[in-house]
């Protein structure tokens, strides 16, 4: 290809030069970094004497001994007639964690049984509901019993009673995926509507046609270009979001279980691998959705109709629920970025077989994204070239 460095450059200051673009990203970036400012500076402060309060039990096994430890220091609050622990009681993350393992955050699924009282959990009432909520969850999502072999299989590999490590970094980090991602699709849709709709927008669709790297030259700059500018998005966008965390909370804890982070994942694996998965799959996920919308770019040659679709997908995708009877349907809707990104107390645990081997959901949605940002990038081809040949 010849000129591919100036083409590039020129392509990437056609995206970035639109009156929309720049700002959009701007915005965005700063109220994400400004919304995990203030809640650093101003909601949490009592939340990080908890976190240094607490690397005093750092290593600790989770048992009767520092269960008992933190009974004792429970009160009685008046207001919930109900056992809690004091504000900066070192045991409060702690008592999050227990909380969330036996089920307190699942209310919305059905035929859940009430989780115990936090002032009555032992060690083996604290892991028999743990192992009990799951089984509720295989059968909930309908696993086959290959699949529940798998996971069960997995929870073998996970040391009980689990080792408690502080690593609030990295639970606030994990929490942000599904925000950052709807922002993404959202900010992305703006940035990269007008690659292939501003030609005939502004009417010079025939004249980049019909010049000498008006053919497939064009076409490929631009899909990179449009990727690259992706890529660019989702990076600013996580930098602005984890920024603030990481001042305040860093990486410690990177170590830790997986399980102290998402109580009732199976995933046999520490917490700092499984949060670059989760940046591993956000980035491939970028790459998709950018290529999606320069597919759409080209076929509707309308930006308005582009940045609406950005959208269209993040409200479809936070609104539109399937029951997990529809086996299929449902797993393939709940691997869209946003679901599989999300913030829960649980992973979807429906796996794809294929021969000899089963496949999480993470590990699907990787290989999915790239197929689909290859997939959108051929048929924008195919479309483009035909164009191009005036057929």
């Amino acid at each position: 290809m010849h000129n591919f460095g100036i083409l590039f450059r020129y392509e990437m200051k056609r995206i970035w030069r639109t009156r929309a673009a720049l700002p959009a990203l701007l915005v965005c970036s700063a109220v994400l970094f400004l919304l995990s400012l203030l809640e650093g500076v101003v909601i949490d402060p009592a939340e990080r004497a908890v976190f240094r309060a607490e690397q005093s039990l750092n290593g600790r096994a989770v048992d009767d001994a520092l269960i008992g430890e933190m009974i004792a220091e429970m009160t009685a609050d008046e207001a919930t007639h109900s056992m809690v622990l004091p504000e900066g009681s070192p045991y409060r993350n702690l008592g999050k964690f227990l909380s969330r393992s036996t089920g307190a955050a699942m209310t919305t699924i059905e035929g859940l049984s009430e989780p115990p009282e936090l002032s009555e959990l032992t060690e083996d009432s604290l892991y028999a509901t743990r192992e009990e909520i799951l089984r509720f969850l295989w059968d909930y999502f309908r696993l086959t019993d290959g699949e529940k072999a798998y996971w069960s299989a997995r929870e073998t590999e996970i040391a009980k009673p689990f080792v408690w490590q502080s690593a609030a970094g990295v639970r606030h980090i994990r929490s942000g995926f599904m925000a950052l991602t709807a922002v993404f699709c959202i900010v992305a849709g703006v940035c990269l509507a007008g690659v292939f709709a501003g030609d005939r927008v502004a009417r010079t669709d025939a004249l980049v046609l019909s010049s000498r790297y008006g053919r497939r030259d064009v076409f490929l700059v631009r899909v990179l270009a449009g990727e690259a500018s992706g890529l660019l998005i989702g990076a600013s966008l996580y930098a602005s979001l984890n920024l603030p965390y990481l001042l305040f909370y860093g990486l410690r804890g990177s170590d830790a279980l997986w399980q102290l982070i998402t109580p009732l994942s199976s995933y046999a694996c520490s917490a700092g691998r499984m949060l670059l998965t989760y940046t591993g799959v956000f980035f491939l996920a970028c790459l998709a959705v950018s290529a999606l919308y320069l597919l759409l770019s080209l076929l509707t040659g309308n930006t308005a109709a582009v940045t609406g679709a950005g959208f269209a997908l993040v409200i479809l995708d936070l609104f539109l629920t399937l029951p997990p009877r529809l086996r299929v349907v449902s797993q393939l809707r709940y691997l869209s970025p946003i679901q599989v990104l999300g913030n829960s107390s649980f992973s979807d645990p429906r796996l794809l077989r294929l021969p000899g081997q089963y496949f999480s959901s993470f590990q699907t949605a990787a290989v999915l994204y790239v197929l689909l940002a290859v997939l959108f990038a051929l048929l924008a081809g195919r479309r483009y070239i035909r164009q191009d040949a005036g057929r």
